[in-house]
């Protein structure tokens, strides 16, 4: 995997002569072509670990061999060449997945620090995955700490989360993390940065959306200001803070787009001046950018700068919403019973089957930090050693209610009892059925039954199910 090899194409011979002698230099070995068919016949034949394609070529441009590297070999970087004048389409190109682009007449510093990023980034693409136990998860014992420990899950989509974090970590490359308020993005950003080089340094925390526009320019870069007896007042920002570590900038499309021309200058130069400051400051910091917006929306409604965002852009990780994650949504209200026990002083033991399943068919809009703030409240005003369905919040218990009692002979309480509680399962049930489309081995895995179990349920409570429509 260490001698993966650079294949550079481009028509003109001497361009591909003097990448190649540029990355002899640094024990990067190459093969040249001028004809893009034959290099992507090459690439069928031996291991590569990055593509260099000049944009415009007379046979087949770099867009088409961009297109047939992306459909066929995809884990392999494409490095997109360009003159000045048509960096609009190497900006595209990103769009549509090269790792990077790099302009004519190039400096041979930025062409080897590209290079050896996308060599890097193919050699981690090609690690073996990691796998975690199905019910708690516990990464491999040499990963310090178990940074994995803190976040509770068997969902398949959350583990390959975690397998790429492992990788991403390895790397100093820029990080960026979507998802829905609440879905634990901080969590994944902390991680990251502890299973890092950078874990004994500083792991600082900014959230754009929280400090006022006036302001957010001093916090992120820090000022400098002269008092009295020409003496000069200073306060550090959290660029500085982060200096060695890293920063996460939380929910980053709330940033004014004059501070991102600011931020932009940063990651280029790796320096940065203080407001009210002349002198220019070193800082050597990894950045993880979160939001709860879609980015790419954002950058089409001139939110965001489209140069920044590719920027930041060179790794990204989707976290999705519990919705999508249900199967996780016993093990977090078991750690949260547990957690809340402890800092409540309470004595917990269990939840009910009923209430369990109440609160996994939950659309839980809030994601995991509602579910949070929902364990805590029943966990602190329950009156028994269980949690059951009376305590769960009134606003989680109006779409399971059935009519009112009436005038219902009252002697009868089991029967009574045996009603409600059917036709509060045949809620649970048709409500599982119509988020899974009528799929009766989800649903059952929704609700925690076996797909016999759910059937016989059907069954006995007469559920109709709807035929999908075609």
């Amino acid at each position: 995997m260490q001698n993966a090899k650079v294949l550079i194409l481009d028509d003109e011979k001497n361009i591909t002569t003097v990448i190649q002698a540029i990355l002899g230099k640094v024990g990067i070995t190459s093969d040249t072509f001028q004809d893009p068919h034959a290099a992507l016949h090459a690439i069928h034949q031996e291991e590569y670990g990055t593509l260099i394609t000049d944009l415009f070529m007379p046979s087949m441009d770099g867009m088409e061999v961009l297109s047939q590297m992306q459909r066929d070999h995809k884990h392999i970087p494409v490095v997109m060449i360009t003159a000045f004048g048509t960096i609009g389409s190497a900006v595209n190109a990103l769009k549509l997945g090269a790792f990077d682009y790099i302009t004519k007449p190039f400096e041979q510093v930025d062409l080897v620090s590209i290079v050896s990023k996308a060599l890097e980034t193919y050699r981690l693409r090609m690690i073996e995955p990691i796998t975690f136990d199905s019910k708690e998860i516990h990464p491999n014992e040499s990963v310090k700490d178990n940074v994995f420990s803190v976040i509770k899950t068997k969902s398949p989509k959350m583990n390959e989360i975690f397998n790429v974090t492992q990788k991403i970590s390895k790397t100093d490359s820029y990080v960026m993390i979507e998802g829905e308020s609440g879905t634990g993005k901080r969590l994944v950003a902390q991680c990251i940065h502890q299973l890092s080089e950078r874990s004994k340094q500083p792991f600082i925390q900014m959230h754009c959306g929280a400090i006022p526009s006036d302001l957010i320019d001093k916090e992120l870069f820090g000022f400098e200001s002269e008092v009295q007896n020409n003496s000069m007042h200073s306060k550090t920002g959290r660029l500085e803070l982060s200096h060695g570590g890293t920063l996460f900038l939380d929910e980053v499309t709330e940033l004014p787009l004059e501070t991102q021309s600011k931020l932009l200058r940063y990651i280029e130069d790796n320096e940065i001046v203080r407001e009210g400051g002349i002198n220019e400051i070193k800082v050597d910091v990894r950045l993880i950018t979160a939001s709860s917006q879609n980015l790419e929306k954002a950058v089409s409604e001139g939110l965001v700068r489209e140069d920044l965002y590719y920027r930041l852009n060179a790794l990204s990780l989707r976290i999705p919403p519990l919705r999508e994650r249900r199967e996780d949504i016993p093990l977090l209200v078991e750690h949260f019973i547990h957690q809340y026990n402890q800092k409540l002083n309470r004595q917990i033991t269990h939840i009910e089957p009923a209430c369990l399943n109440a609160l996994k068919v939950q659309s839980w809009p809030g994601n995991i930090r509602q579910l949070e703030n929902t364990i805590e409240r029943m966990v602190l005003l329950a009156d028994q050693n269980s949690l059951r369905m009376v305590d769960l919040p009134i606003e989680l218990t109006e779409t399971f209610e059935v009519e009112d009692l009436g005038h219902e002979d009252l002697s009868h309480f089991k029967e009574i009892v045996k009603k409600r509680t059917q036709l509060l399962e045949k809620e649970l049930i048709q409500r599982a059925l119509d988020e899974t489309e009528g799929n009766i081995t989800k649903a059952a895995e929704v609700l925690g039954l076996s797909r016999k179990g759910l059937q016989l349920k059907l069954k006995e409570l007469s559920v109709l199910r709807e035929k999908p429509t075609k």
